[in-house]
């Protein structure tokens, strides 16, 4: 029972991790970003991933990762179909708690290509991270990036990566904004 009160605490805590469909506007980076809607990508009894699919003026295309369970993973690489994702490590955080073992949420990025990010808003996307101590293999519905490009829409026709590959800017950006 401590547990499940415990995994429901985390999960309304988890939402400050990732952030509601929006745009958001950096200054300080020069950067704007059209986050979409969050999924649950991966579910079992003590472990979850959501993900929020992006897309970035300066990083281009891509999702959040944010990995929620007792063990530490580390994850270090993203793969689709034998295709190795650029990914991003982020942070990772233990959770307070009373007793062990506490939960360890871990995060990062995944950059996608302009062509990938199309397909997996009619298809949806399948992944596997991996790490040194294990791998989850996750699914993101198509709705969440549909999301995301319907608010890419609202930032205008300038709105084209200016890096091709600055997943640490994002990463960094959200750091900022937490």
């Amino acid at each position: 029972m401590k547990r499940i009160l415990g995994l429901l605490f985390i999960s309304i805590s988890l939402s400050s991790c990732l952030t509601p469909p929006s745009v958001v506007n950096d200054v300080h980076m020069n950067d704007k970003t059209a986050y979409g809607s969050i999924a649950t990508a991966y579910y079992a009894i003590f472990s979850f991933l959501q993900v929020q699919p992006f897309y970035s003026t300066t990083a281009g295309y891509g999702f959040k990762t944010v990995y929620a369970a007792f063990d530490r993973v580390n994850f270090e690489e993203a793969w689709s179909f034998g295709k190795r994702l650029e990914f991003t490590k982020g942070t990772f955080e233990r959770q307070p708690c009373f007793q062990a073992p506490c939960m360890v949420f871990s995060n990062g990025i995944v950059i996608l290509t302009e062509a990938e990010f199309l397909e997996a808003s009619s298809n949806g996307f399948a992944f596997e991270l991996v790490g040194k101590s294990g791998k989850v293999v996750g699914k993101v519905n198509p709705q969440a990036f549909r999301d995301a490009l319907k608010l890419k829409s609202k930032l205008g026709p300038a709105a084209a990566p200016s890096v091709s590959s600055s997943a640490e800017q994002v990463v960094a950006g959200q750091e900022g904004n937490q």
